[in-house]
């Protein structure tokens, strides 16, 4: 996707290098998913797993992102 930020190199709170990428957000279970909301197909709901980079240093998340187009379902 062209919109997604550039990944930062440097933790801009403690200046590490140690940055960890594409770490799944979020909780499942047998009955719901956690992520954002989209059209799967067909009119039926699905979601789309929320992404984090955060450093390793000192935890602090850089940016949250995912990594497919998707049709929202807002509200």
């Amino acid at each position: 996707m062209s919109d997604v930020p550039e990944p930062v190199e440097f933790c801009p709170g403690c200046k590490s290098a140690e940055i960890v990428r594409g770490v799944k957000v979020g909780i499942s279970n047998e009955i719901n998913k956690v992520g954002l909301k989209c059209e799967a197909g067909l009119f039926q709901p699905g979601t789309e797993p929320i992404l984090a980079d955060l450093c390793d240093g000192c935890g602090l998340i850089l940016r949250f992102y995912v990594t497919e187009k998707r049709r929202w379902v807002i509200g």
